[in-house]
């Protein structure tokens, strides 16, 4: 600090002061009181390698609440975890949400403490990335991402390598000042990548062989031959574990249980809150009826507590959507779905596993 009323000619020396210091890599505040005109000067040097940084400077005169205020808990939430992608939630700033928005930062090496690191860790990881990846394909670079989502409190990370850690921090910003918080930071692994069973089916009639190939999902098969012929059909695993295969056959071609199933047996979730989550799925065409159930992790496996969630008629073949409601706030659910066709065959698809968040704003 220099008091402007001491300035002397350029050459004697100026009385100086230290007020205030700090070394790390988070954040602080300084606050002094002025009763007269001062220059200050500030002295920024970087120990390791280049860095960025941010100052802001007030005169606290109708200011209003400058930073953002986190809520008392603010832990980061991870809702579910994925191959390629992981859902997170977070509570809402206190104060004038309005002028609060929200950024993630994901990266794989650790969590960041300021809104500033975001941008050093993204230029170091660029470049390295680019060293190591000179005269590789395009394709091979995955850096750390910084996705902003305004004035959501949940984010949905895509993108991410399958059985990969990540660590993932939550950043309110203040659109109007600029100023920052973040969250307290988490991490979370990715799922490994699921590789389908395929199944080789082989179909012989009277000693010869009319089928053989390789299967996965739903299929329909048509086999001629006369009255009374036998019919041997062989299963094997690809991968010789075992496995469940649900065989319905018939004589009457009208009176296929599923005449138009689709071969993409399998159901997302999506969009979950506090009290929903939405399920889609491939319909299964006109006379089938579906039916889901839906199952609390934490209970124990009684069948009874099993809840059926709802049951209607199958409509067009097209790409089906439901929304679950009356979910109880931050709880795992099991979510099964089934086909019912006639003569009340069934086709369960693989379960899928939803947690809800755990508060509502």
């Amino acid at each position: 600090e220099v008091n402007k009323g001491h300035l002397r000619p350029h050459n004697q020396p100026l009385h100086t002061r230290t007020l205030f210091s700090f070394q790390g890599n988070g954040e602080e505040t300084f606050t002094t009181g002025v009763t007269s005109d001062s220059l200050y000067f500030l002295d920024i040097a970087s120990l390791e390698s280049d860095t960025s940084f941010q100052v802001f400077v007030w005169d606290h005169k109708n200011q209003g609440n400058l930073w953002p205020q986190l809520p008392n808990d603010s832990q980061l939430e991870i809702t579910s975890a994925e191959e390629d992608r992981i859902k997170l939630s977070w509570k809402p700033s206190l104060g004038d949400g309005k002028k609060i928005n929200y950024c993630v930062f994901v990266n794989k090496q650790h969590n960041v403490k300021t809104w500033c690191a975001t941008e050093s860790n993204i230029n170091k990881m660029f470049s390295n990335q680019l060293k190591e990846n000179e005269g590789k394909s395009k394709n091979n670079f995955v850096g750390a991402q910084k996705v902003c989502v305004g004035h959501w409190t949940n984010a949905t990370i895509s993108k991410l390598k399958p059985k990969t850690l990540y660590y993932f921090d939550v950043f309110a910003v203040n659109s109007h000042t600029g100023t920052s918080l973040a969250y307290t930071g988490t991490f979370a692994e990715t799922k490994n990548k699921h590789r389908s069973q395929l199944v080789n089916l082989q179909i012989t009639v009277k000693e010869e062989v009319i089928i053989s190939q390789n299967i996965h999902r739903a299929h329909n098969f048509k086999i001629s031959g006369k009255p009374k012929a036998s019919c041997i059909i062989t299963l094997k695993s690809s991968k010789g574990g075992p496995g469940l295969v649900k065989i319905l056959a018939t004589t009457a071609h009208n009176h296929l249980p599923f005449p138009n199933l689709s071969s993409d047996n399998s159901f997302s979730v999506h969009n979950s809150t506090c009290s929903s989550a939405t399920v889609t799925w491939t319909g299964s065409g006109h006379g089938t009826k579906y039916c889901i159930y839906a199952r609390h992790l934490e209970q124990n496996l009684d069948l009874k507590l099993i809840h059926k969630v709802f049951c209607k008629h199958a409509g067009p073949h097209s790409p089906r959507v439901e929304k679950i409601k009356d979910l109880k706030p931050g709880k795992t659910y099991l979510l099964d779905l089934y086909f019912i066709g006639l003569h009340n065959s069934t086709i369960k698809f693989p379960s899928r596993v939803v947690r809800t968040q755990g508060w509502c704003s």
